[in-house]
């Protein structure tokens, strides 16, 4: 019985110690839930092949449960690269962080770009601190506000309500459009868009 992280008090007749006997399938248990394990393992006492068998006790010594799996992991916002500023700017942050030279060795070289790499997406791909939805514009958000600070007044609020509700749906096919094309782009090419090989 596995309660709490804990294997406990199990008695059970010689037929079923042989599941018992293969730790494997406890372990697989708990490392479904616990990110990293330590075992203790108590001892079993196997007393005879008629009597009942004591499996006393598995922990879990520690138990790291990974609630947050991208918690310590920087994450990036790759969609920012298709405004063609923003990716001019990453180029050119990212050639003038490599400067390599013809003394160094392919390990230095291969540091050298990643170094490069990491310092672009911290500076121009971090991800932006209010999370929005991709279709919400600016011009959304500035009603947003007004209605919000129209909300004594109910005829007002309908109005730029209705207002934001048209905005909304303009810009959710705007990007749909958007999305299309960028598709049928690709399958002229015949290149596939999510990995980026082609098709033959």
């Amino acid at each position: 019985m596995i309660r709490d992280g804990l294997i406990v008090g199990i008695n059970c007749k010689e037929s079923e110690l042989r599941l018992l006997k293969e730790t494997d399938l406890i372990i697989k248990k708990i490392v479904d839930d616990c990110k990293s394990i330590e075992l203790s393992k108590q001892h079993v006492k196997v007393l005879s092949k008629e009597e009942d068998v004591n499996l006393t006790k598995y922990k879990c010594k520690k138990c790291q449960y990974e609630y947050y799996p991208d918690k310590g992991r920087t994450r990036q916002n790759h969609k920012r690269l298709k405004t063609p500023a923003i990716e001019e700017a990453a180029a050119i942050m990212h050639n003038d962080n490599i400067q390599l030279n013809e003394n160094m060795n392919a390990d230095m070289e291969l540091n050298k770009l990643k170094q490069a790499v990491e310092a672009v997406k911290k500076e121009i791909l971090k991800p932006d601190k209010i999370k929005r939805k991709s279709w919400i514009t600016t011009e959304i958000l500035n009603l947003m506000e007004e209605r919000r600070q129209n909300k004594g007044n109910p005829t007002e609020y309908k109005r730029i309500q209705w207002i934001i509700k048209h905005e909304i749906r303009k810009a959710k096919e705007k990007e749909l459009q958007e999305k299309c094309r960028e598709i049928e782009h690709h399958q002229n090419m015949h290149v596939d868009l999510f990995t980026g090989k082609s098709e033959k």
